[in-house]
């Protein structure tokens, strides 16, 4: 049987040259505390192995120290990004934060939440219909809420971290059409009507504003695959087959997502269709695969880890403070290999 002794506050203090109180404020955030105490605290703490019993400690401060993030597929790249930042942030400040794939709606989490007594939520995954109740359902159970992609939230009632893809839409929209791009489709992942997508609304205005003919009919919708709401390489890949397929004209592609524009890339390739030459291709979000994919893609950039450590910050403000807040974050297109000038010959 070990007989190591497990150190408590009391050891801390007495090496650290400070009172238990002040051990106690450090761990928990409060006080007027000095840098040079704090670290003093710490580097003590890290020296004797000491972890605060964070069980008497929610008891105390009726804080768990526990976050939850609700997103939309860890599969996708983007999420494993905005994890990290909201992660690195969440950590330096005391909280465990738990992880939840979102393959599910928010109905079907939200209990689990509120008996796990977590402190905040950062939801960034697709709105479902009954979502907004769920939301006050948490908030009323006394849990701080930041939401991403809800643009029409309540800010007085939860925090709001939003993206400005009506400017990273006007990008790419401008940019096609400079390159002389007139028949421009838009691949839509997202189709549920209680879901709106802010990069919908954003090209069907500026395809209106750029007198892009029967601008309407160039939004081509999910209906094809199975699942609803699926931004996948594969539903990217069934959309652009069913596209190619109908016959329409088209020399530029924007898809929702990288994922189903490495999809739209695949089944043009596949259909002998050339990417640039042919028709050209437009992601949004820009991870990874971008950069390394054959061409590499033209995006419009999200910063997604800074994304994660605004929607800490909003949170955490919110815990601390009780104060609402939003917070935007821009776009940027980056300019790679899958777009070129329009082709003279007749279009697809």
């Amino acid at each position: 049987m070990s007989t190591e002794k497990r150190h408590t506050r009391s050891d801390v203090a007495r090496l650290a040259g400070v009172s238990t109180a002040t051990v106690s404020n450090v761990f928990n955030q409060k006080g007027n505390i000095s840098e040079l105490t704090r670290q003093r605290v710490f580097a003590v703490a890290k020296e004797l192995q000491y972890q605060p019993n964070m069980i008497a400690r929610s008891m105390v401060t009726k804080e768990t120290y526990q976050l939850s993030i609700l997103l939309n597929d860890f599969a996708n790249p983007y999420y494993s990004d905005i994890v990290k930042g909201f992660e690195n942030e969440a950590w330096t400040h005391g909280y465990f934060v738990y992880i939840s794939s979102g393959y599910r709606d928010l109905a079907s989490y939200c209990d689990s939440i509120i008996n796990r007594r977590v402190d905040g939520v950062f939801v960034t995954m697709v709105r479902h219909a009954d979502d907004d109740e769920q939301i006050k359902k948490l908030l009323r159970a006394g849990i701080k809420v930041v939401v991403s992609g809800y643009s029409d939230i309540d800010h007085k009632q939860a925090n709001n971290i939003d993206i400005n893809y009506d400017h990273g839409m006007e990008q790419a929209m401008h940019y096609l059409y400079e390159l002389g791009h007139r028949d421009i489709i838009y691949l839509n992942g997202l189709t549920r009507t209680n879901s709106p997508d802010q990069r919908t609304f954003s090209f069907l205005r500026i395809a209106e504003a750029l007198n892009l003919s029967d601008y309407r009919s160039l939004v081509v919708n999910n209906k094809y695959v199975k699942k609803v709401n699926e931004t996948t390489q594969a539903s990217g890949k069934l959309m652009t087959e069913k596209l190619i397929r109908s016959g329409r004209n088209f020399t530029a592609i924007i898809a929702t997502n990288d994922l189903m524009a490495v999809g739209a890339i695949r089944a043009l390739t596949k259909a002998g269709i050339r990417v640039p030459e042919d028709v050209s291709v437009v992601g949004f979000d820009n991870i990874y695969i971008t950069e390394i994919w054959h061409p590499k893609i033209t995006t419009v950039s999200v910063d997604k880890t800074l994304l994660g450590q605004k929607a800490f910050q909003l949170l955490f403000a919110n815990m601390k403070h009780m104060n609402t807040g939003y917070y935007q974050l821009d776009t940027k297109l980056l300019i790679r290999e899958s777009t070129g000038p329009v082709r003279q010959s007749k279009p697809v």
